[in-house]
Parts: C-alpha cells; structure tokens; sequence
C-alpha cells in the first residue's frame, strides 16, 4: 500500500527540507542585489550628467570660437564693401574702377549670405560683430587722394585686406561643422581669389 500524501504538507514542511526560499525569504533575502542595482543605476545617471556637462561645455566654447571667426569674416566683408564703395567714386583709371564696383558687389552680397546662414543656425552677429571701419584705412586712402595716387593705394589696400579676409575664411571654415556653411566659406574663398587676380591685374595695368 502506498504512502498518501498530505495535503498539509506546505505548511509542517520546513523550507531547509524542500531545498526552496520562502516567499519571506524571496521578498528580503535579495535585498543586497536590490540595493547593488540601485547603486549600480545611480553611478550610472551620475557618469551620464558628467559626461552631459562635459560635452555642453566643449559645444559652447567651440561655438563662441565660430562666432568669434565669423565676425572677423563678416567684419572683413563689410570694410571692403565700404572702402569700394567709395573708390567706385574716386577711382579714375578702368582696372581700380571695375575693382572697385566687382568688390562692393562681392562683398556686400556675401555678407548678406553670411549673416542669413548664421540666423538661420542661431548664431547671429550684432552689429558691432559685423561691421567694421578701419580708421587707418581711411586715412591712407584720404592722403592717397591729396597725393594723386588714389587708385594704386585703393588696389594695395585691397589686395591686403583679400590676404587677410581669405586666412579668416581657412579659420571659420574650420570652426564651423555645418556642411552648409562651410560650402558657403568655400565659394567665398574662392571668390576672394578671382578678386586678388583681377586686383593684380589692376595694379600691373597702372605699373606698365
């Protein structure tokens, strides 16, 4: 005859004689690999905001350093917009003359490329960031005028200020990430170079 079971058998049964944890055990006895994991979550979300601020950080200064490169390109169009504008009305041989318009055109465009791309890319530049009027420039400019040599002064002066203009180019070119922008760089850049061609074109024709 065989041995019946006893339906009460859970109760008088000790947890050590079946070999299985208690429901109270199941509950407390893995508090320690609760308590891991949840130190093991926090080290976790702490490493993340440091990281966060890190990389914030890095962002923010690498865009101040674009937005200190694109004001100088912007200041450098608006100067060679403003000095060509006015040798357009004091120029008098052709070459410094169509220089000069070719200049003002070139320069006055691109900077309104500029700025809108920079808008558009939350980077916006003040007016002050933007705008520029070199007062050494003027002079050389008004003496050239007493002295005869306006033209040849103008053509040197711009040739100086492309040289400058192009090296901020290469520097914003290489603070900015967007390709929009930089394609945009690009096409100044390589108007620049048609501009300091034609500038020497210029002065060669004054010189011959």
């Amino acid at each position: 005859m065989q041995p019946q079971n006893n339906p009460y058998e859970f109760i008088t049964t000790s947890p050590q004689s079946t070999g299985s944890p208690s429901p109270i055990s199941q509950l407390t006895g893995g508090g320690n690999t609760i308590r891991k994991r949840i130190i093991t979550v926090a080290i976790g979300l702490v490493v993340l905001i440091i990281l966060a601020i890190v990389v914030s950080s890095i962002i923010s200064s690498a865009g101040k350093g674009g937005v200190v490169a694109f004001a100088d390109v912007a200041q450098d169009q608006s100067e060679l917009t403003n000095i060509s504008m006015a040798a357009n009305m004091q120029t008098t041989s052709i070459g410094a003359k169509n220089l000069a318009i070719t200049t003002q055109l070139s320069m006055a465009s691109s900077e309104a490329q500029l700025l809108k791309q920079l808008s558009k890319a939350g980077s916006s530049l003040s007016a002050s960031q933007s705008n520029k009027n070199d007062k050494t420039i003027t002079s050389q400019l008004t003496t050239a005028q007493t002295s005869g040599t306006y033209d040849i002064t103008y053509i040197h002066v711009v040739q100086s200020q492309l040289s400058n203009y192009g090296a901020n180019l290469q520097q914003a070119f290489k603070d900015t990430s967007s390709m929009t922008i930089k394609n945009l760089l690009s096409n100044f850049y390589n108007q620049a170079k048609l501009l300091e061609i034609q500038a020497s074109a210029a002065s060669q024709s004054l010189s011959g």
